[in-house]
């Protein structure tokens, strides 16, 4: 609910982000955070310890996956790349993302990953032959990692079929991982 009219420095109602579902199985994150009128996001400490909390599990092979829900200009972005910054000393972040094409790039955030300077995983696209040998050889691989990693797929609305078989993909195979994706 926007407030109708408001002065310099003024808070404004947008949506807020809150936590939707609990456990390994169903964590769902949707829009309803508050901010400024200056658009920093404000409250968000019990959401980024919830996702902490998460990646703290992932690392003892309790992995997950969040869904991050809301309208344009929530905040979504923020609250990820302020996740990223930080677990960056204890976990590996891994981003890619969709781009808002009319014909999307097949497995947008997966090549985005895959060519990540230092990722690792330059070669998996010259090793796998067909797309679920490529998922397959990514989960292994990161299934070999002791450290926990934390995936983040920006701009899901914008995936393609293939990628959207990535999701899903990984996400039947999650749990026993070290990932928070």
């Amino acid at each position: 609910m926007r407030e109708a009219s408001r002065s310099r420095g003024e808070k404004r109602k947008t949506p807020r982000f809150r936590a939707v579902g609990a456990g390994h199985e169903g964590f769902r994150l949707s829009a309803t955070e508050e901010t400024s009128s200056s658009g920093m996001l404000l409250e968000r400490d019990g959401l980024l310890a919830e996702l902490e909390r998460r990646l703290d599990l992932a690392a003892r092979g309790a992995g997950s996956m969040t869904m991050i829900a809301g309208e344009a200009g929530a905040g979504k972005t923020s609250l990820v790349n302020e996740l990223a910054l930080r677990v960056a000393g204890r976990a590996r972040v891994m981003t890619g993302g969709c781009d808002p094409l009319s014909t999307p790039r097949p497995l947008s955030p997966l090549l985005d990953v895959i060519s990540e300077p230092g990722s690792g995983l330059g070669d998996l696209l010259e090793e796998a032959g067909d797309t679920v040998r490529l998922f397959s050889e990514f989960l292994t691989r990161l299934k070999g990692t002791i450290r926990p990693t934390v995936l983040i797929i920006k701009d899901v609305h914008w995936a393609d079929e293939g990628t959207l078989d990535f999701i899903r993909f990984l996400g039947r195979r999650v749990m026993p991982t070290h990932w928070l994706r």
